[in-house]
């Protein structure tokens, strides 16, 4: 095994570079955390798919995870100031492996599986996913499928430890990962801002819009990766004539989603719009593809808050509030189809940008938290720094970024602090 050290029989050149090396690393972390603003991709996928095969494979490797006993053998694939930060990595509890091809190492990768343990980003890492960084492989042995068999070992290893998705984050520059993460059919999920001033982080996914288009044309374009297709269109339904007319599929994807409550049922919701007096003000949204409806988030609008003690009487008197349709009783969910987090992103999406005017705070009270349309909410919301509050019995309130809607923020933060994981 070659190890990199400065031993007699180096030249001064290769010292030297060897030494830059150290400086450059140092250095580079020392200006990361004074000021550095960035954009990254963000690839997630099921631990469940199947990682599509190498048309030519010639190599044989071995994976192990890094303990105690082959600690030794990630000295010959880095230097010694990153072997110092491996050992603060073991210690917070991160996980290693290394690929063995013959017995001799020739890669390694690291993950983490909580957000305690990301060390570049302030990022939500919710329940069940296991994130993937700092990966490496030796150049004599690049481009002979090693990230097929680490993608491979990765997704049969971790699937029986109990995780579900694989996160993996990229420099929006590095060409060559961005297209080995299409070629392995991992799934694109958004970009990444980071931003880090005098040590302070700050780490978000973007919403739609012009930004992220911009940095999807000016990075994937240039790594000739297909840019997503966005065709879902977003609307409100705020008629009770418009909302007949979408009877057939609410009932159909009430039926999809088989563990809603019966009180989500379009006949459940017409005998309740009924019964009140004055009409409830509609405020439904749906996303529709072609003439496919693929999301129904069924709320109305109304003036004042439920609970008068939050914020003062003012605010509460003048809030705007979203909030579910039909009876208190009972689970409330959303009525979605296909890429549940997308559609949940483009509804929030469309409540802050053109429709930021006509609210100030979405209450919803009596959603089901067991339901998969739940965890997807917290983690969006975790993942955009949206401004939300968790109460104890698992109901959401999320707040516009209007004066109105940060006091309300402020008051219902103060009674019931939100928790920074949530394990569903």
């Amino acid at each position: 095994m070659v190890s990199i050290s400065l031993q007699s029989n180096k030249s001064l050149k290769d010292k030297l570079k060897y030494l830059y090396s150290g400086f450059r690393y140092y250095w580079d972390r020392f200006l990361q955390k004074i000021y550095f603003k960035g954009y990254f991709v963000v690839f997630k996928s099921p631990l469940e798919m199947r990682v599509p095969p190498l048309r030519r494979v010639n190599i044989d490797l071995d994976f192990k995870v890094v303990g105690p006993e082959n600690f030794d053998d990630l000295r010959g694939l880095a230097p010694p100031w990153k072997i110092r930060a491996f050992k603060k990595r073991l210690k917070k509890g991160c996980l290693a492996t290394i690929g063995y091809s013959k017995g001799v190492p020739v890669s390694y990768c690291w993950f983490a599986e909580d957000s305690g343990k990301i060390e570049d980003f302030d990022y939500w890492l919710p329940p069940g996913e296991i994130y993937a960084f700092d990966a490496w492989v030796n150049p004599t042995f690049r481009g002979r499928g090693i990230a097929y068999y680490n993608f491979k070992f990765i997704f049969e290893f971790f699937k029986t430890r109990g995780f579900h998705t694989y996160l993996g984050i990229v420099q929006s520059w590095n060409r060559t990962m961005l297209r080995m993460y299409y070629k392995v059919k991992i799934d694109y999920y958004g970009i990444l801002k980071h931003q880090c001033i005098l040590g302070f982080r700050k780490s978000y996914i973007i919403p739609p819009g012009e930004e992220e288009n911009e940095v999807e044309r000016k990075y994937l374009s240039k790594a000739r990766l297909p840019l997503p297709e966005r065709d879902v269109k977003f609307r409100v339904i705020e008629s009770e004539d418009r909302l007949d007319d979408i009877k057939p599929e609410w009932e159909r994807l009430f039926e999809q989603n088989g563990n809603n409550d019966s009180i989500m049922s379009y006949g459940c919701f017409k005998k309740w719009q009924n019964g009140q007096k004055p009409r409830p003000d509609l405020f439904v949204i749906i996303g529709q593809q072609q003439d496919t409806i693929k999301s129904i988030f069924p709320f109305r609008i109304r003036k004042g808050l439920r609970h008068k003690d939050n914020g003062s009487p003012k605010a509460a008197e003048n809030a705007r509030v979203i909030e579910f349709i039909g009876e208190d009783t009972g689970s409330r969910d959303f009525l979605l189809e296909g890429d549940k987090p997308q559609l949940i992103v483009s509804m929030l999406d469309l409540l802050y940008t053109p429709l930021s005017d006509k609210w100030d705070m979405v209450d919803l009270t009596g959603i089901d938290s067991n339901s998969e349309n739940y965890q997807s909410l917290v983690n969006v919301l975790y993942e955009r720094r949206y401004d939300f509050v968790v109460s104890p019995d698992n109901s959401i309130r999320i707040f516009n970024r209007n004066r109105l809607g940060k006091r309300l923020h402020s008051s219902f933060s103060a009674k019931h602090p939100p928790s920074k994981f949530i394990d569903k």
